[in-house]
């Protein structure tokens, strides 16, 4: 934390002249009263003159902080002639259990030809009354025949408060082990296949058939081929475009998707048992779909149709009036093929890994590592890393994104590089579980909430977060920060 040091060259007053004929002199050089860190500060320099103080004289200076509320003492500097030191020590050893405590800050013995330059660095607690105190130091001289003479120097300037620079909070996030889960990977196709008419028998050679077979080919023969993934089971759904009325869409839909089945089934050897299969008869939500990306005329019209016709039978009767079937003829030639497919999942298991074999794997074939594996990477990196805040705030979210594990780590990770609209976004989605409490709680500690943050602080370390007992105390910091700063202003 900053600090500004002044040094001040100040004049002396003398409040209380009452030693007539008194010759001793003494020179303030300098001095300074500040606030450092949490003490208190006294640095002054006195040159004591030669003949100061006569061979039976003692001179005592005892520097003092005065306010309307308070005043403390600090240990006196004792200037001595040899013969008066003499008695004082004497005195003291007769006296010592009432003195034991009562030392000086230091003892000179003077001589009456050279000067001596003392120096006073003291420190003490900081108390808040210190704010408004002005530094004295009181002389009392001593003299040959224990007449005393005292004197008071005002030194002319009040406590110099230390700069302050808000209080940086270091609080720490939480985070939840993802429990072990066995991998299960869908790979999806589309299968956009050519029938003749009417019909639903696969021929290979026909239009475009063979390249799309070819995908299917290669995807199937990569999984096999992989020896970390196992085929597990398969769903097919068959799909029809809406020209015709429905029930010979659903049934062509529905053969079209056993069509691949048995394709599948005497292409690659699956048991029967492996299969699923679904049709949808006419796909109007994905017709929908397409139809807003497309730059087809009357495209609001269109949607208008389809959001509310009664049957299936009526969203196409409709559809043919519009604009005397122009749109809907655009439709059957650019939006219509894209209806006739055959989509299917291909559910895999795949094998667990050895951190280096996931971490080889990483970035590569990320869909085949369950969220366990992906957090262990993160942390072979080690908190705060980029690699670490990619894997939790970006890498596993894509994968479980309403997972409540995923969301809290995604939003520690973001909370450490300060994202925290973000992380609270992450957050509020990630349940009301001990970690998550203290994570958010670290978001409002850092944009000054400091009562809803210790709130749920003192609900995470309820459950057993310990993490949050370490955010109570930077609270606790940050809040008597926020008061020195208060006072500062002022």
């Amino acid at each position: 934390m900053k600090r500004i040091l002044i040094f001040i060259l100040f004049t002396i007053i003398v409040l209380n002249v009452s030693a007539k004929g008194y010759t001793g002199r003494i020179i303030f050089i300098s001095n300074e009263v500040k606030e450092e860190n949490d003490s208190l500060h006294i640095y002054f320099k006195v040159n004591i003159r030669a003949g100061a103080v006569s061979d039976c004289t003692a001179m005592y200076l005892t520097p003092q902080l005065v306010s309307n509320e308070s005043i403390m003492e600090f240990p006196y500097m004792l200037i001595s002639g040899n013969k008066k030191y003499n008695l004082i020590e004497r005195w003291r050893s007769l006296n010592k259990d009432k003195f034991e405590n009562i030392v000086p800050y230091t003892t000179i013995i003077t001589n009456q030809f050279t000067d001596t330059l003392l120096t006073y660095d003291f420190k003490v607690p900081y108390e808040m009354w210190m704010d408004s105190a002005h530094f004295v130091i009181k002389q009392e001289v001593a003299g040959c025949r224990n007449e005393s003479h005292l004197f008071t120097f005002l030194m002319n300037n009040k406590v110099k408060l230390k700069f302050q620079t808000p209080y940086q909070v270091n609080p720490s996030v939480s985070y939840i082990e993802p429990k072990y889960e066995s991998k299960i990977l869908t790979i999806h196709g589309d299968a956009y296949l050519d029938f003749q008419g009417g019909k639903s028998v696969i021929l290979p050679q026909y239009r475009h058939n063979q390249e799309e077979l070819e995908k299917i080919d290669t995807l199937v023969k990569g999984i096999i081929n992989d020896p970390d993934l196992k085929i597990k089971s398969l769903f097919i759904e068959g799909y029809a475009s809406p020209e015709g009325s429905y029930a010979p869409n659903d049934r062509l839909s529905y053969a079209r998707a056993i069509s691949l089945k048995n394709y599948m089934k005497d292409k690659f050897g699956f048991s029967e048992s492996f299969f699923r299969v679904n049709n949808i008869a006419e796909d109007w939500d994905r017709l929908k779909q397409l139809v807003l990306q497309s730059n087809i005329t009357y495209k609001n019209e269109i949607i208008n149709i389809i959001d509310n016709a009664d049957t299936s039978d009526g969203y196409e009767f409709e559809l043919r009036k519009l604009a005397n079937g122009v749109p809907y003829k655009q439709m059957s030639d650019e939006l219509f093929p894209q209806l006739r497919r055959v989509e299917y999942n291909i559910n895999v298991t795949v094998k667990n890994y050895t951190l280096d074999q996931s971490k080889s794997l990483f970035r590569k074939k990320d869909s085949q590592l369950n969220q366990l594996e992906l957090y262990e990477i993160a942390q072979s990196y080690g908190e705060g890393s980029k690699e670490f805040v990619e894997i939790l705030a970006d890498t596993i979210p894509k994968y479980y994104p309403g997972d409540q594990t995923a969301n809290n780590n995604a939003g520690a990770a973001l909370i450490l590089v300060n994202e925290l609209s973000l992380a609270k976004r992450n957050l509020l989605n990630a349940g009301s579980n001990p970690p998550t409490l203290n994570n958010l709680g670290v978001i409002f500690l850092k944009e000054g909430d400091l009562d809803q943050a210790e709130d749920l602080f003192r609900r995470a370390l309820t459950g057993g977060v310990s993490k949050a007992n370490h955010n109570l105390q930077e609270l606790q910091i940050k809040r008597e920060d926020n008061l020195k700063l208060e006072r500062y202003n002022k």
